[in-house]
């Protein structure tokens, strides 16, 4: 096995023809939350070797790590017309209680937009799930009066953003601890006090710190944040999700043409025995293969 440099090292410049723009939908917009059980064979499949990218909390990575798997968010370009979906794979974030969001530019406009209001994890699978402790340190109970999107999830649960086209550029962002009324902090560009949400580029953050970490396995897209201000112990598992802009998008922003039969990167996963364990999948319902 081969480990690949991402191209979401490499920095871009991107340009959309305003006669082309589309308007999605805005933060008033509400997802519906589906269960694992109906997620795409392919990632059913493939998502019990994915608690690596969990992971315990508190976890000590290289810094040398964490430098290689910044995320250009400005290469979350979509090549192809396609569904995206979100899958929520897990967290160690304890008392925070985070929301996920995501907006778009390009040709496709999407104001911010909650996906998910409560990325901790639910205790309902602790005894159901192989390996639950393996995707989810510290679940959570349900805060009463809150909806089903502003509810813990279980592994696997995610949603259809729905379908956009060639040309949008897609920004994820988090919330920190949102469910519990958020954090708050001096932004170091402008000396005010701010709430506490973070983007993948540091640049892009009121503390200027970079807050996920990203990876491609599987042609998938997995983005890793960490929620404390200040970039706090930088274990990078707060809240952990799987992105899918379908196969040929997923291999074009990752910068892999053809990967290897399995191509695991990052914290160890050769290390943990985890190199070949997964045979490639086909992706037969994927409409952009």
């Amino acid at each position: 096995m081969r480990n690949h440099i991402p191209s979401f090292l490499l920095k871009a410049t991107v340009t959309a023809s305003v006669a082309t723009l589309s308007v999605a939908a805005g933060s008033a917009q509400a997802f519906d939350i589906n269960p694992r059980s109906t997620a795409p064979d392919y990632f059913q499949e493939v998502l019990p070797s994915m608690a690596p990218f969990v992971g315990k909390e508190a976890r000590k990575l290289d810094p040398n790590e964490i430098n290689f798997r910044t995320l250009d968010e400005s290469l979350l370009q979509l090549k192809h017309d396609h569904d995206v979906k979100v899958y929520f794979l897990g967290e160690t974030a304890g008392g925070y209680r985070n929301r996920l969001d995501f907006a778009t530019t390009g040709t496709t406009v999407t104001a911010q937009t909650k996906i998910f209001g409560d990325t901790s994890c639910s205790p309902s699978q602790s005894k159901t799930l192989v390996n639950f402790s393996g995707f989810c340190q510290n679940p959570n109970a349900a805060v009463a009066g809150r909806s089903v999107q502003d509810s813990p999830l279980n592994v696997g649960d995610w949603v259809n953003l729905g379908k956009f086209k060639a040309g949008t550029i897609f920004d994820f962002s988090l919330v920190s601890n949102w469910i519990n009324g958020g954090i708050s902090g001096k932004d170091v560009r402008t000396g005010k006090t701010v709430p506490g949400q973070f983007r993948a580029n540091a640049k892009d953050n009121p503390d200027g710190k970079q807050h996920a970490m990203s990876y491609f396995y599987e042609d998938l897209l997995v983005l890793a944040f960490e929620d404390l201000w200040g970039g706090g112990d930088q274990d990078f598992n707060d809240t952990v999700f799987v992105i899918d802009f379908g196969r040929k998008n997923n291999r074009e922003i990752a910068g892999v043409a053809t990967p290897e039969p399995t191509i695991m990167m990052g914290l160890g996963l050769v290390g943990l025995g985890l190199a070949g364990s997964a045979k490639r999948r086909s992706r037969k319902s994927d409409t952009a293969s």
